[in-house]
Order: structure tokens, then C-alpha cells, then sequence
């Protein structure tokens, strides 16, 4: 946990560009792939342990 989400959970933060008022905590994350979509490329794997750094890219997704 970070600041941002002490203050996305006091209401002092407000995430942008979501349609939603739901938001996953942590702009740092790590875990434990669970699933993987149809159009995700082969690189990843149901069981892969992951983290991503704020703002990085996974470099093969459009978005």
C-alpha cells in the first residue's frame, strides 16, 4: 500500500479517466496470473508470477 491509495481511500484522490467509481489499489502490483484472455499473446501463463512498475507497458497490447 502506498499513499496514493491512502488517499484514493479517504476520498483526497480521485482516479481519472475511469468510468467507474471502483479502482484496484496499489499502482505498483504483483501477483499470480489466474487466467489468461483469448487475445492475450503467448508470452504470459496461468501461474506466472508478475509485477509491473507504475506506467510500465507490457509492450505487446494495443492499449
Amino acid at each position: 500500500m502506498c499513499l496514493s491509495d491512502v488517499h484514493l481511500i479517504d476520498g483526497t484522490l480521485t482516479p481519472l479517466f475511469l468510468e467507474t467509481p471502483e479502482v484496484t489499489l496499489g499502482q505498483e502490483v504483483a501477483g499470480e496470473i489466474d487466467a489468461i484472455g483469448p487475445d492475450v499473446p503467448g508470452r504470459w501463463r496461468e501461474g506466472q508470477r508478475v509485477a509491473l512498475e507504475a506506467g510500465e507497458r507490457c509492450g505487446q497490447c494495443p492499449n
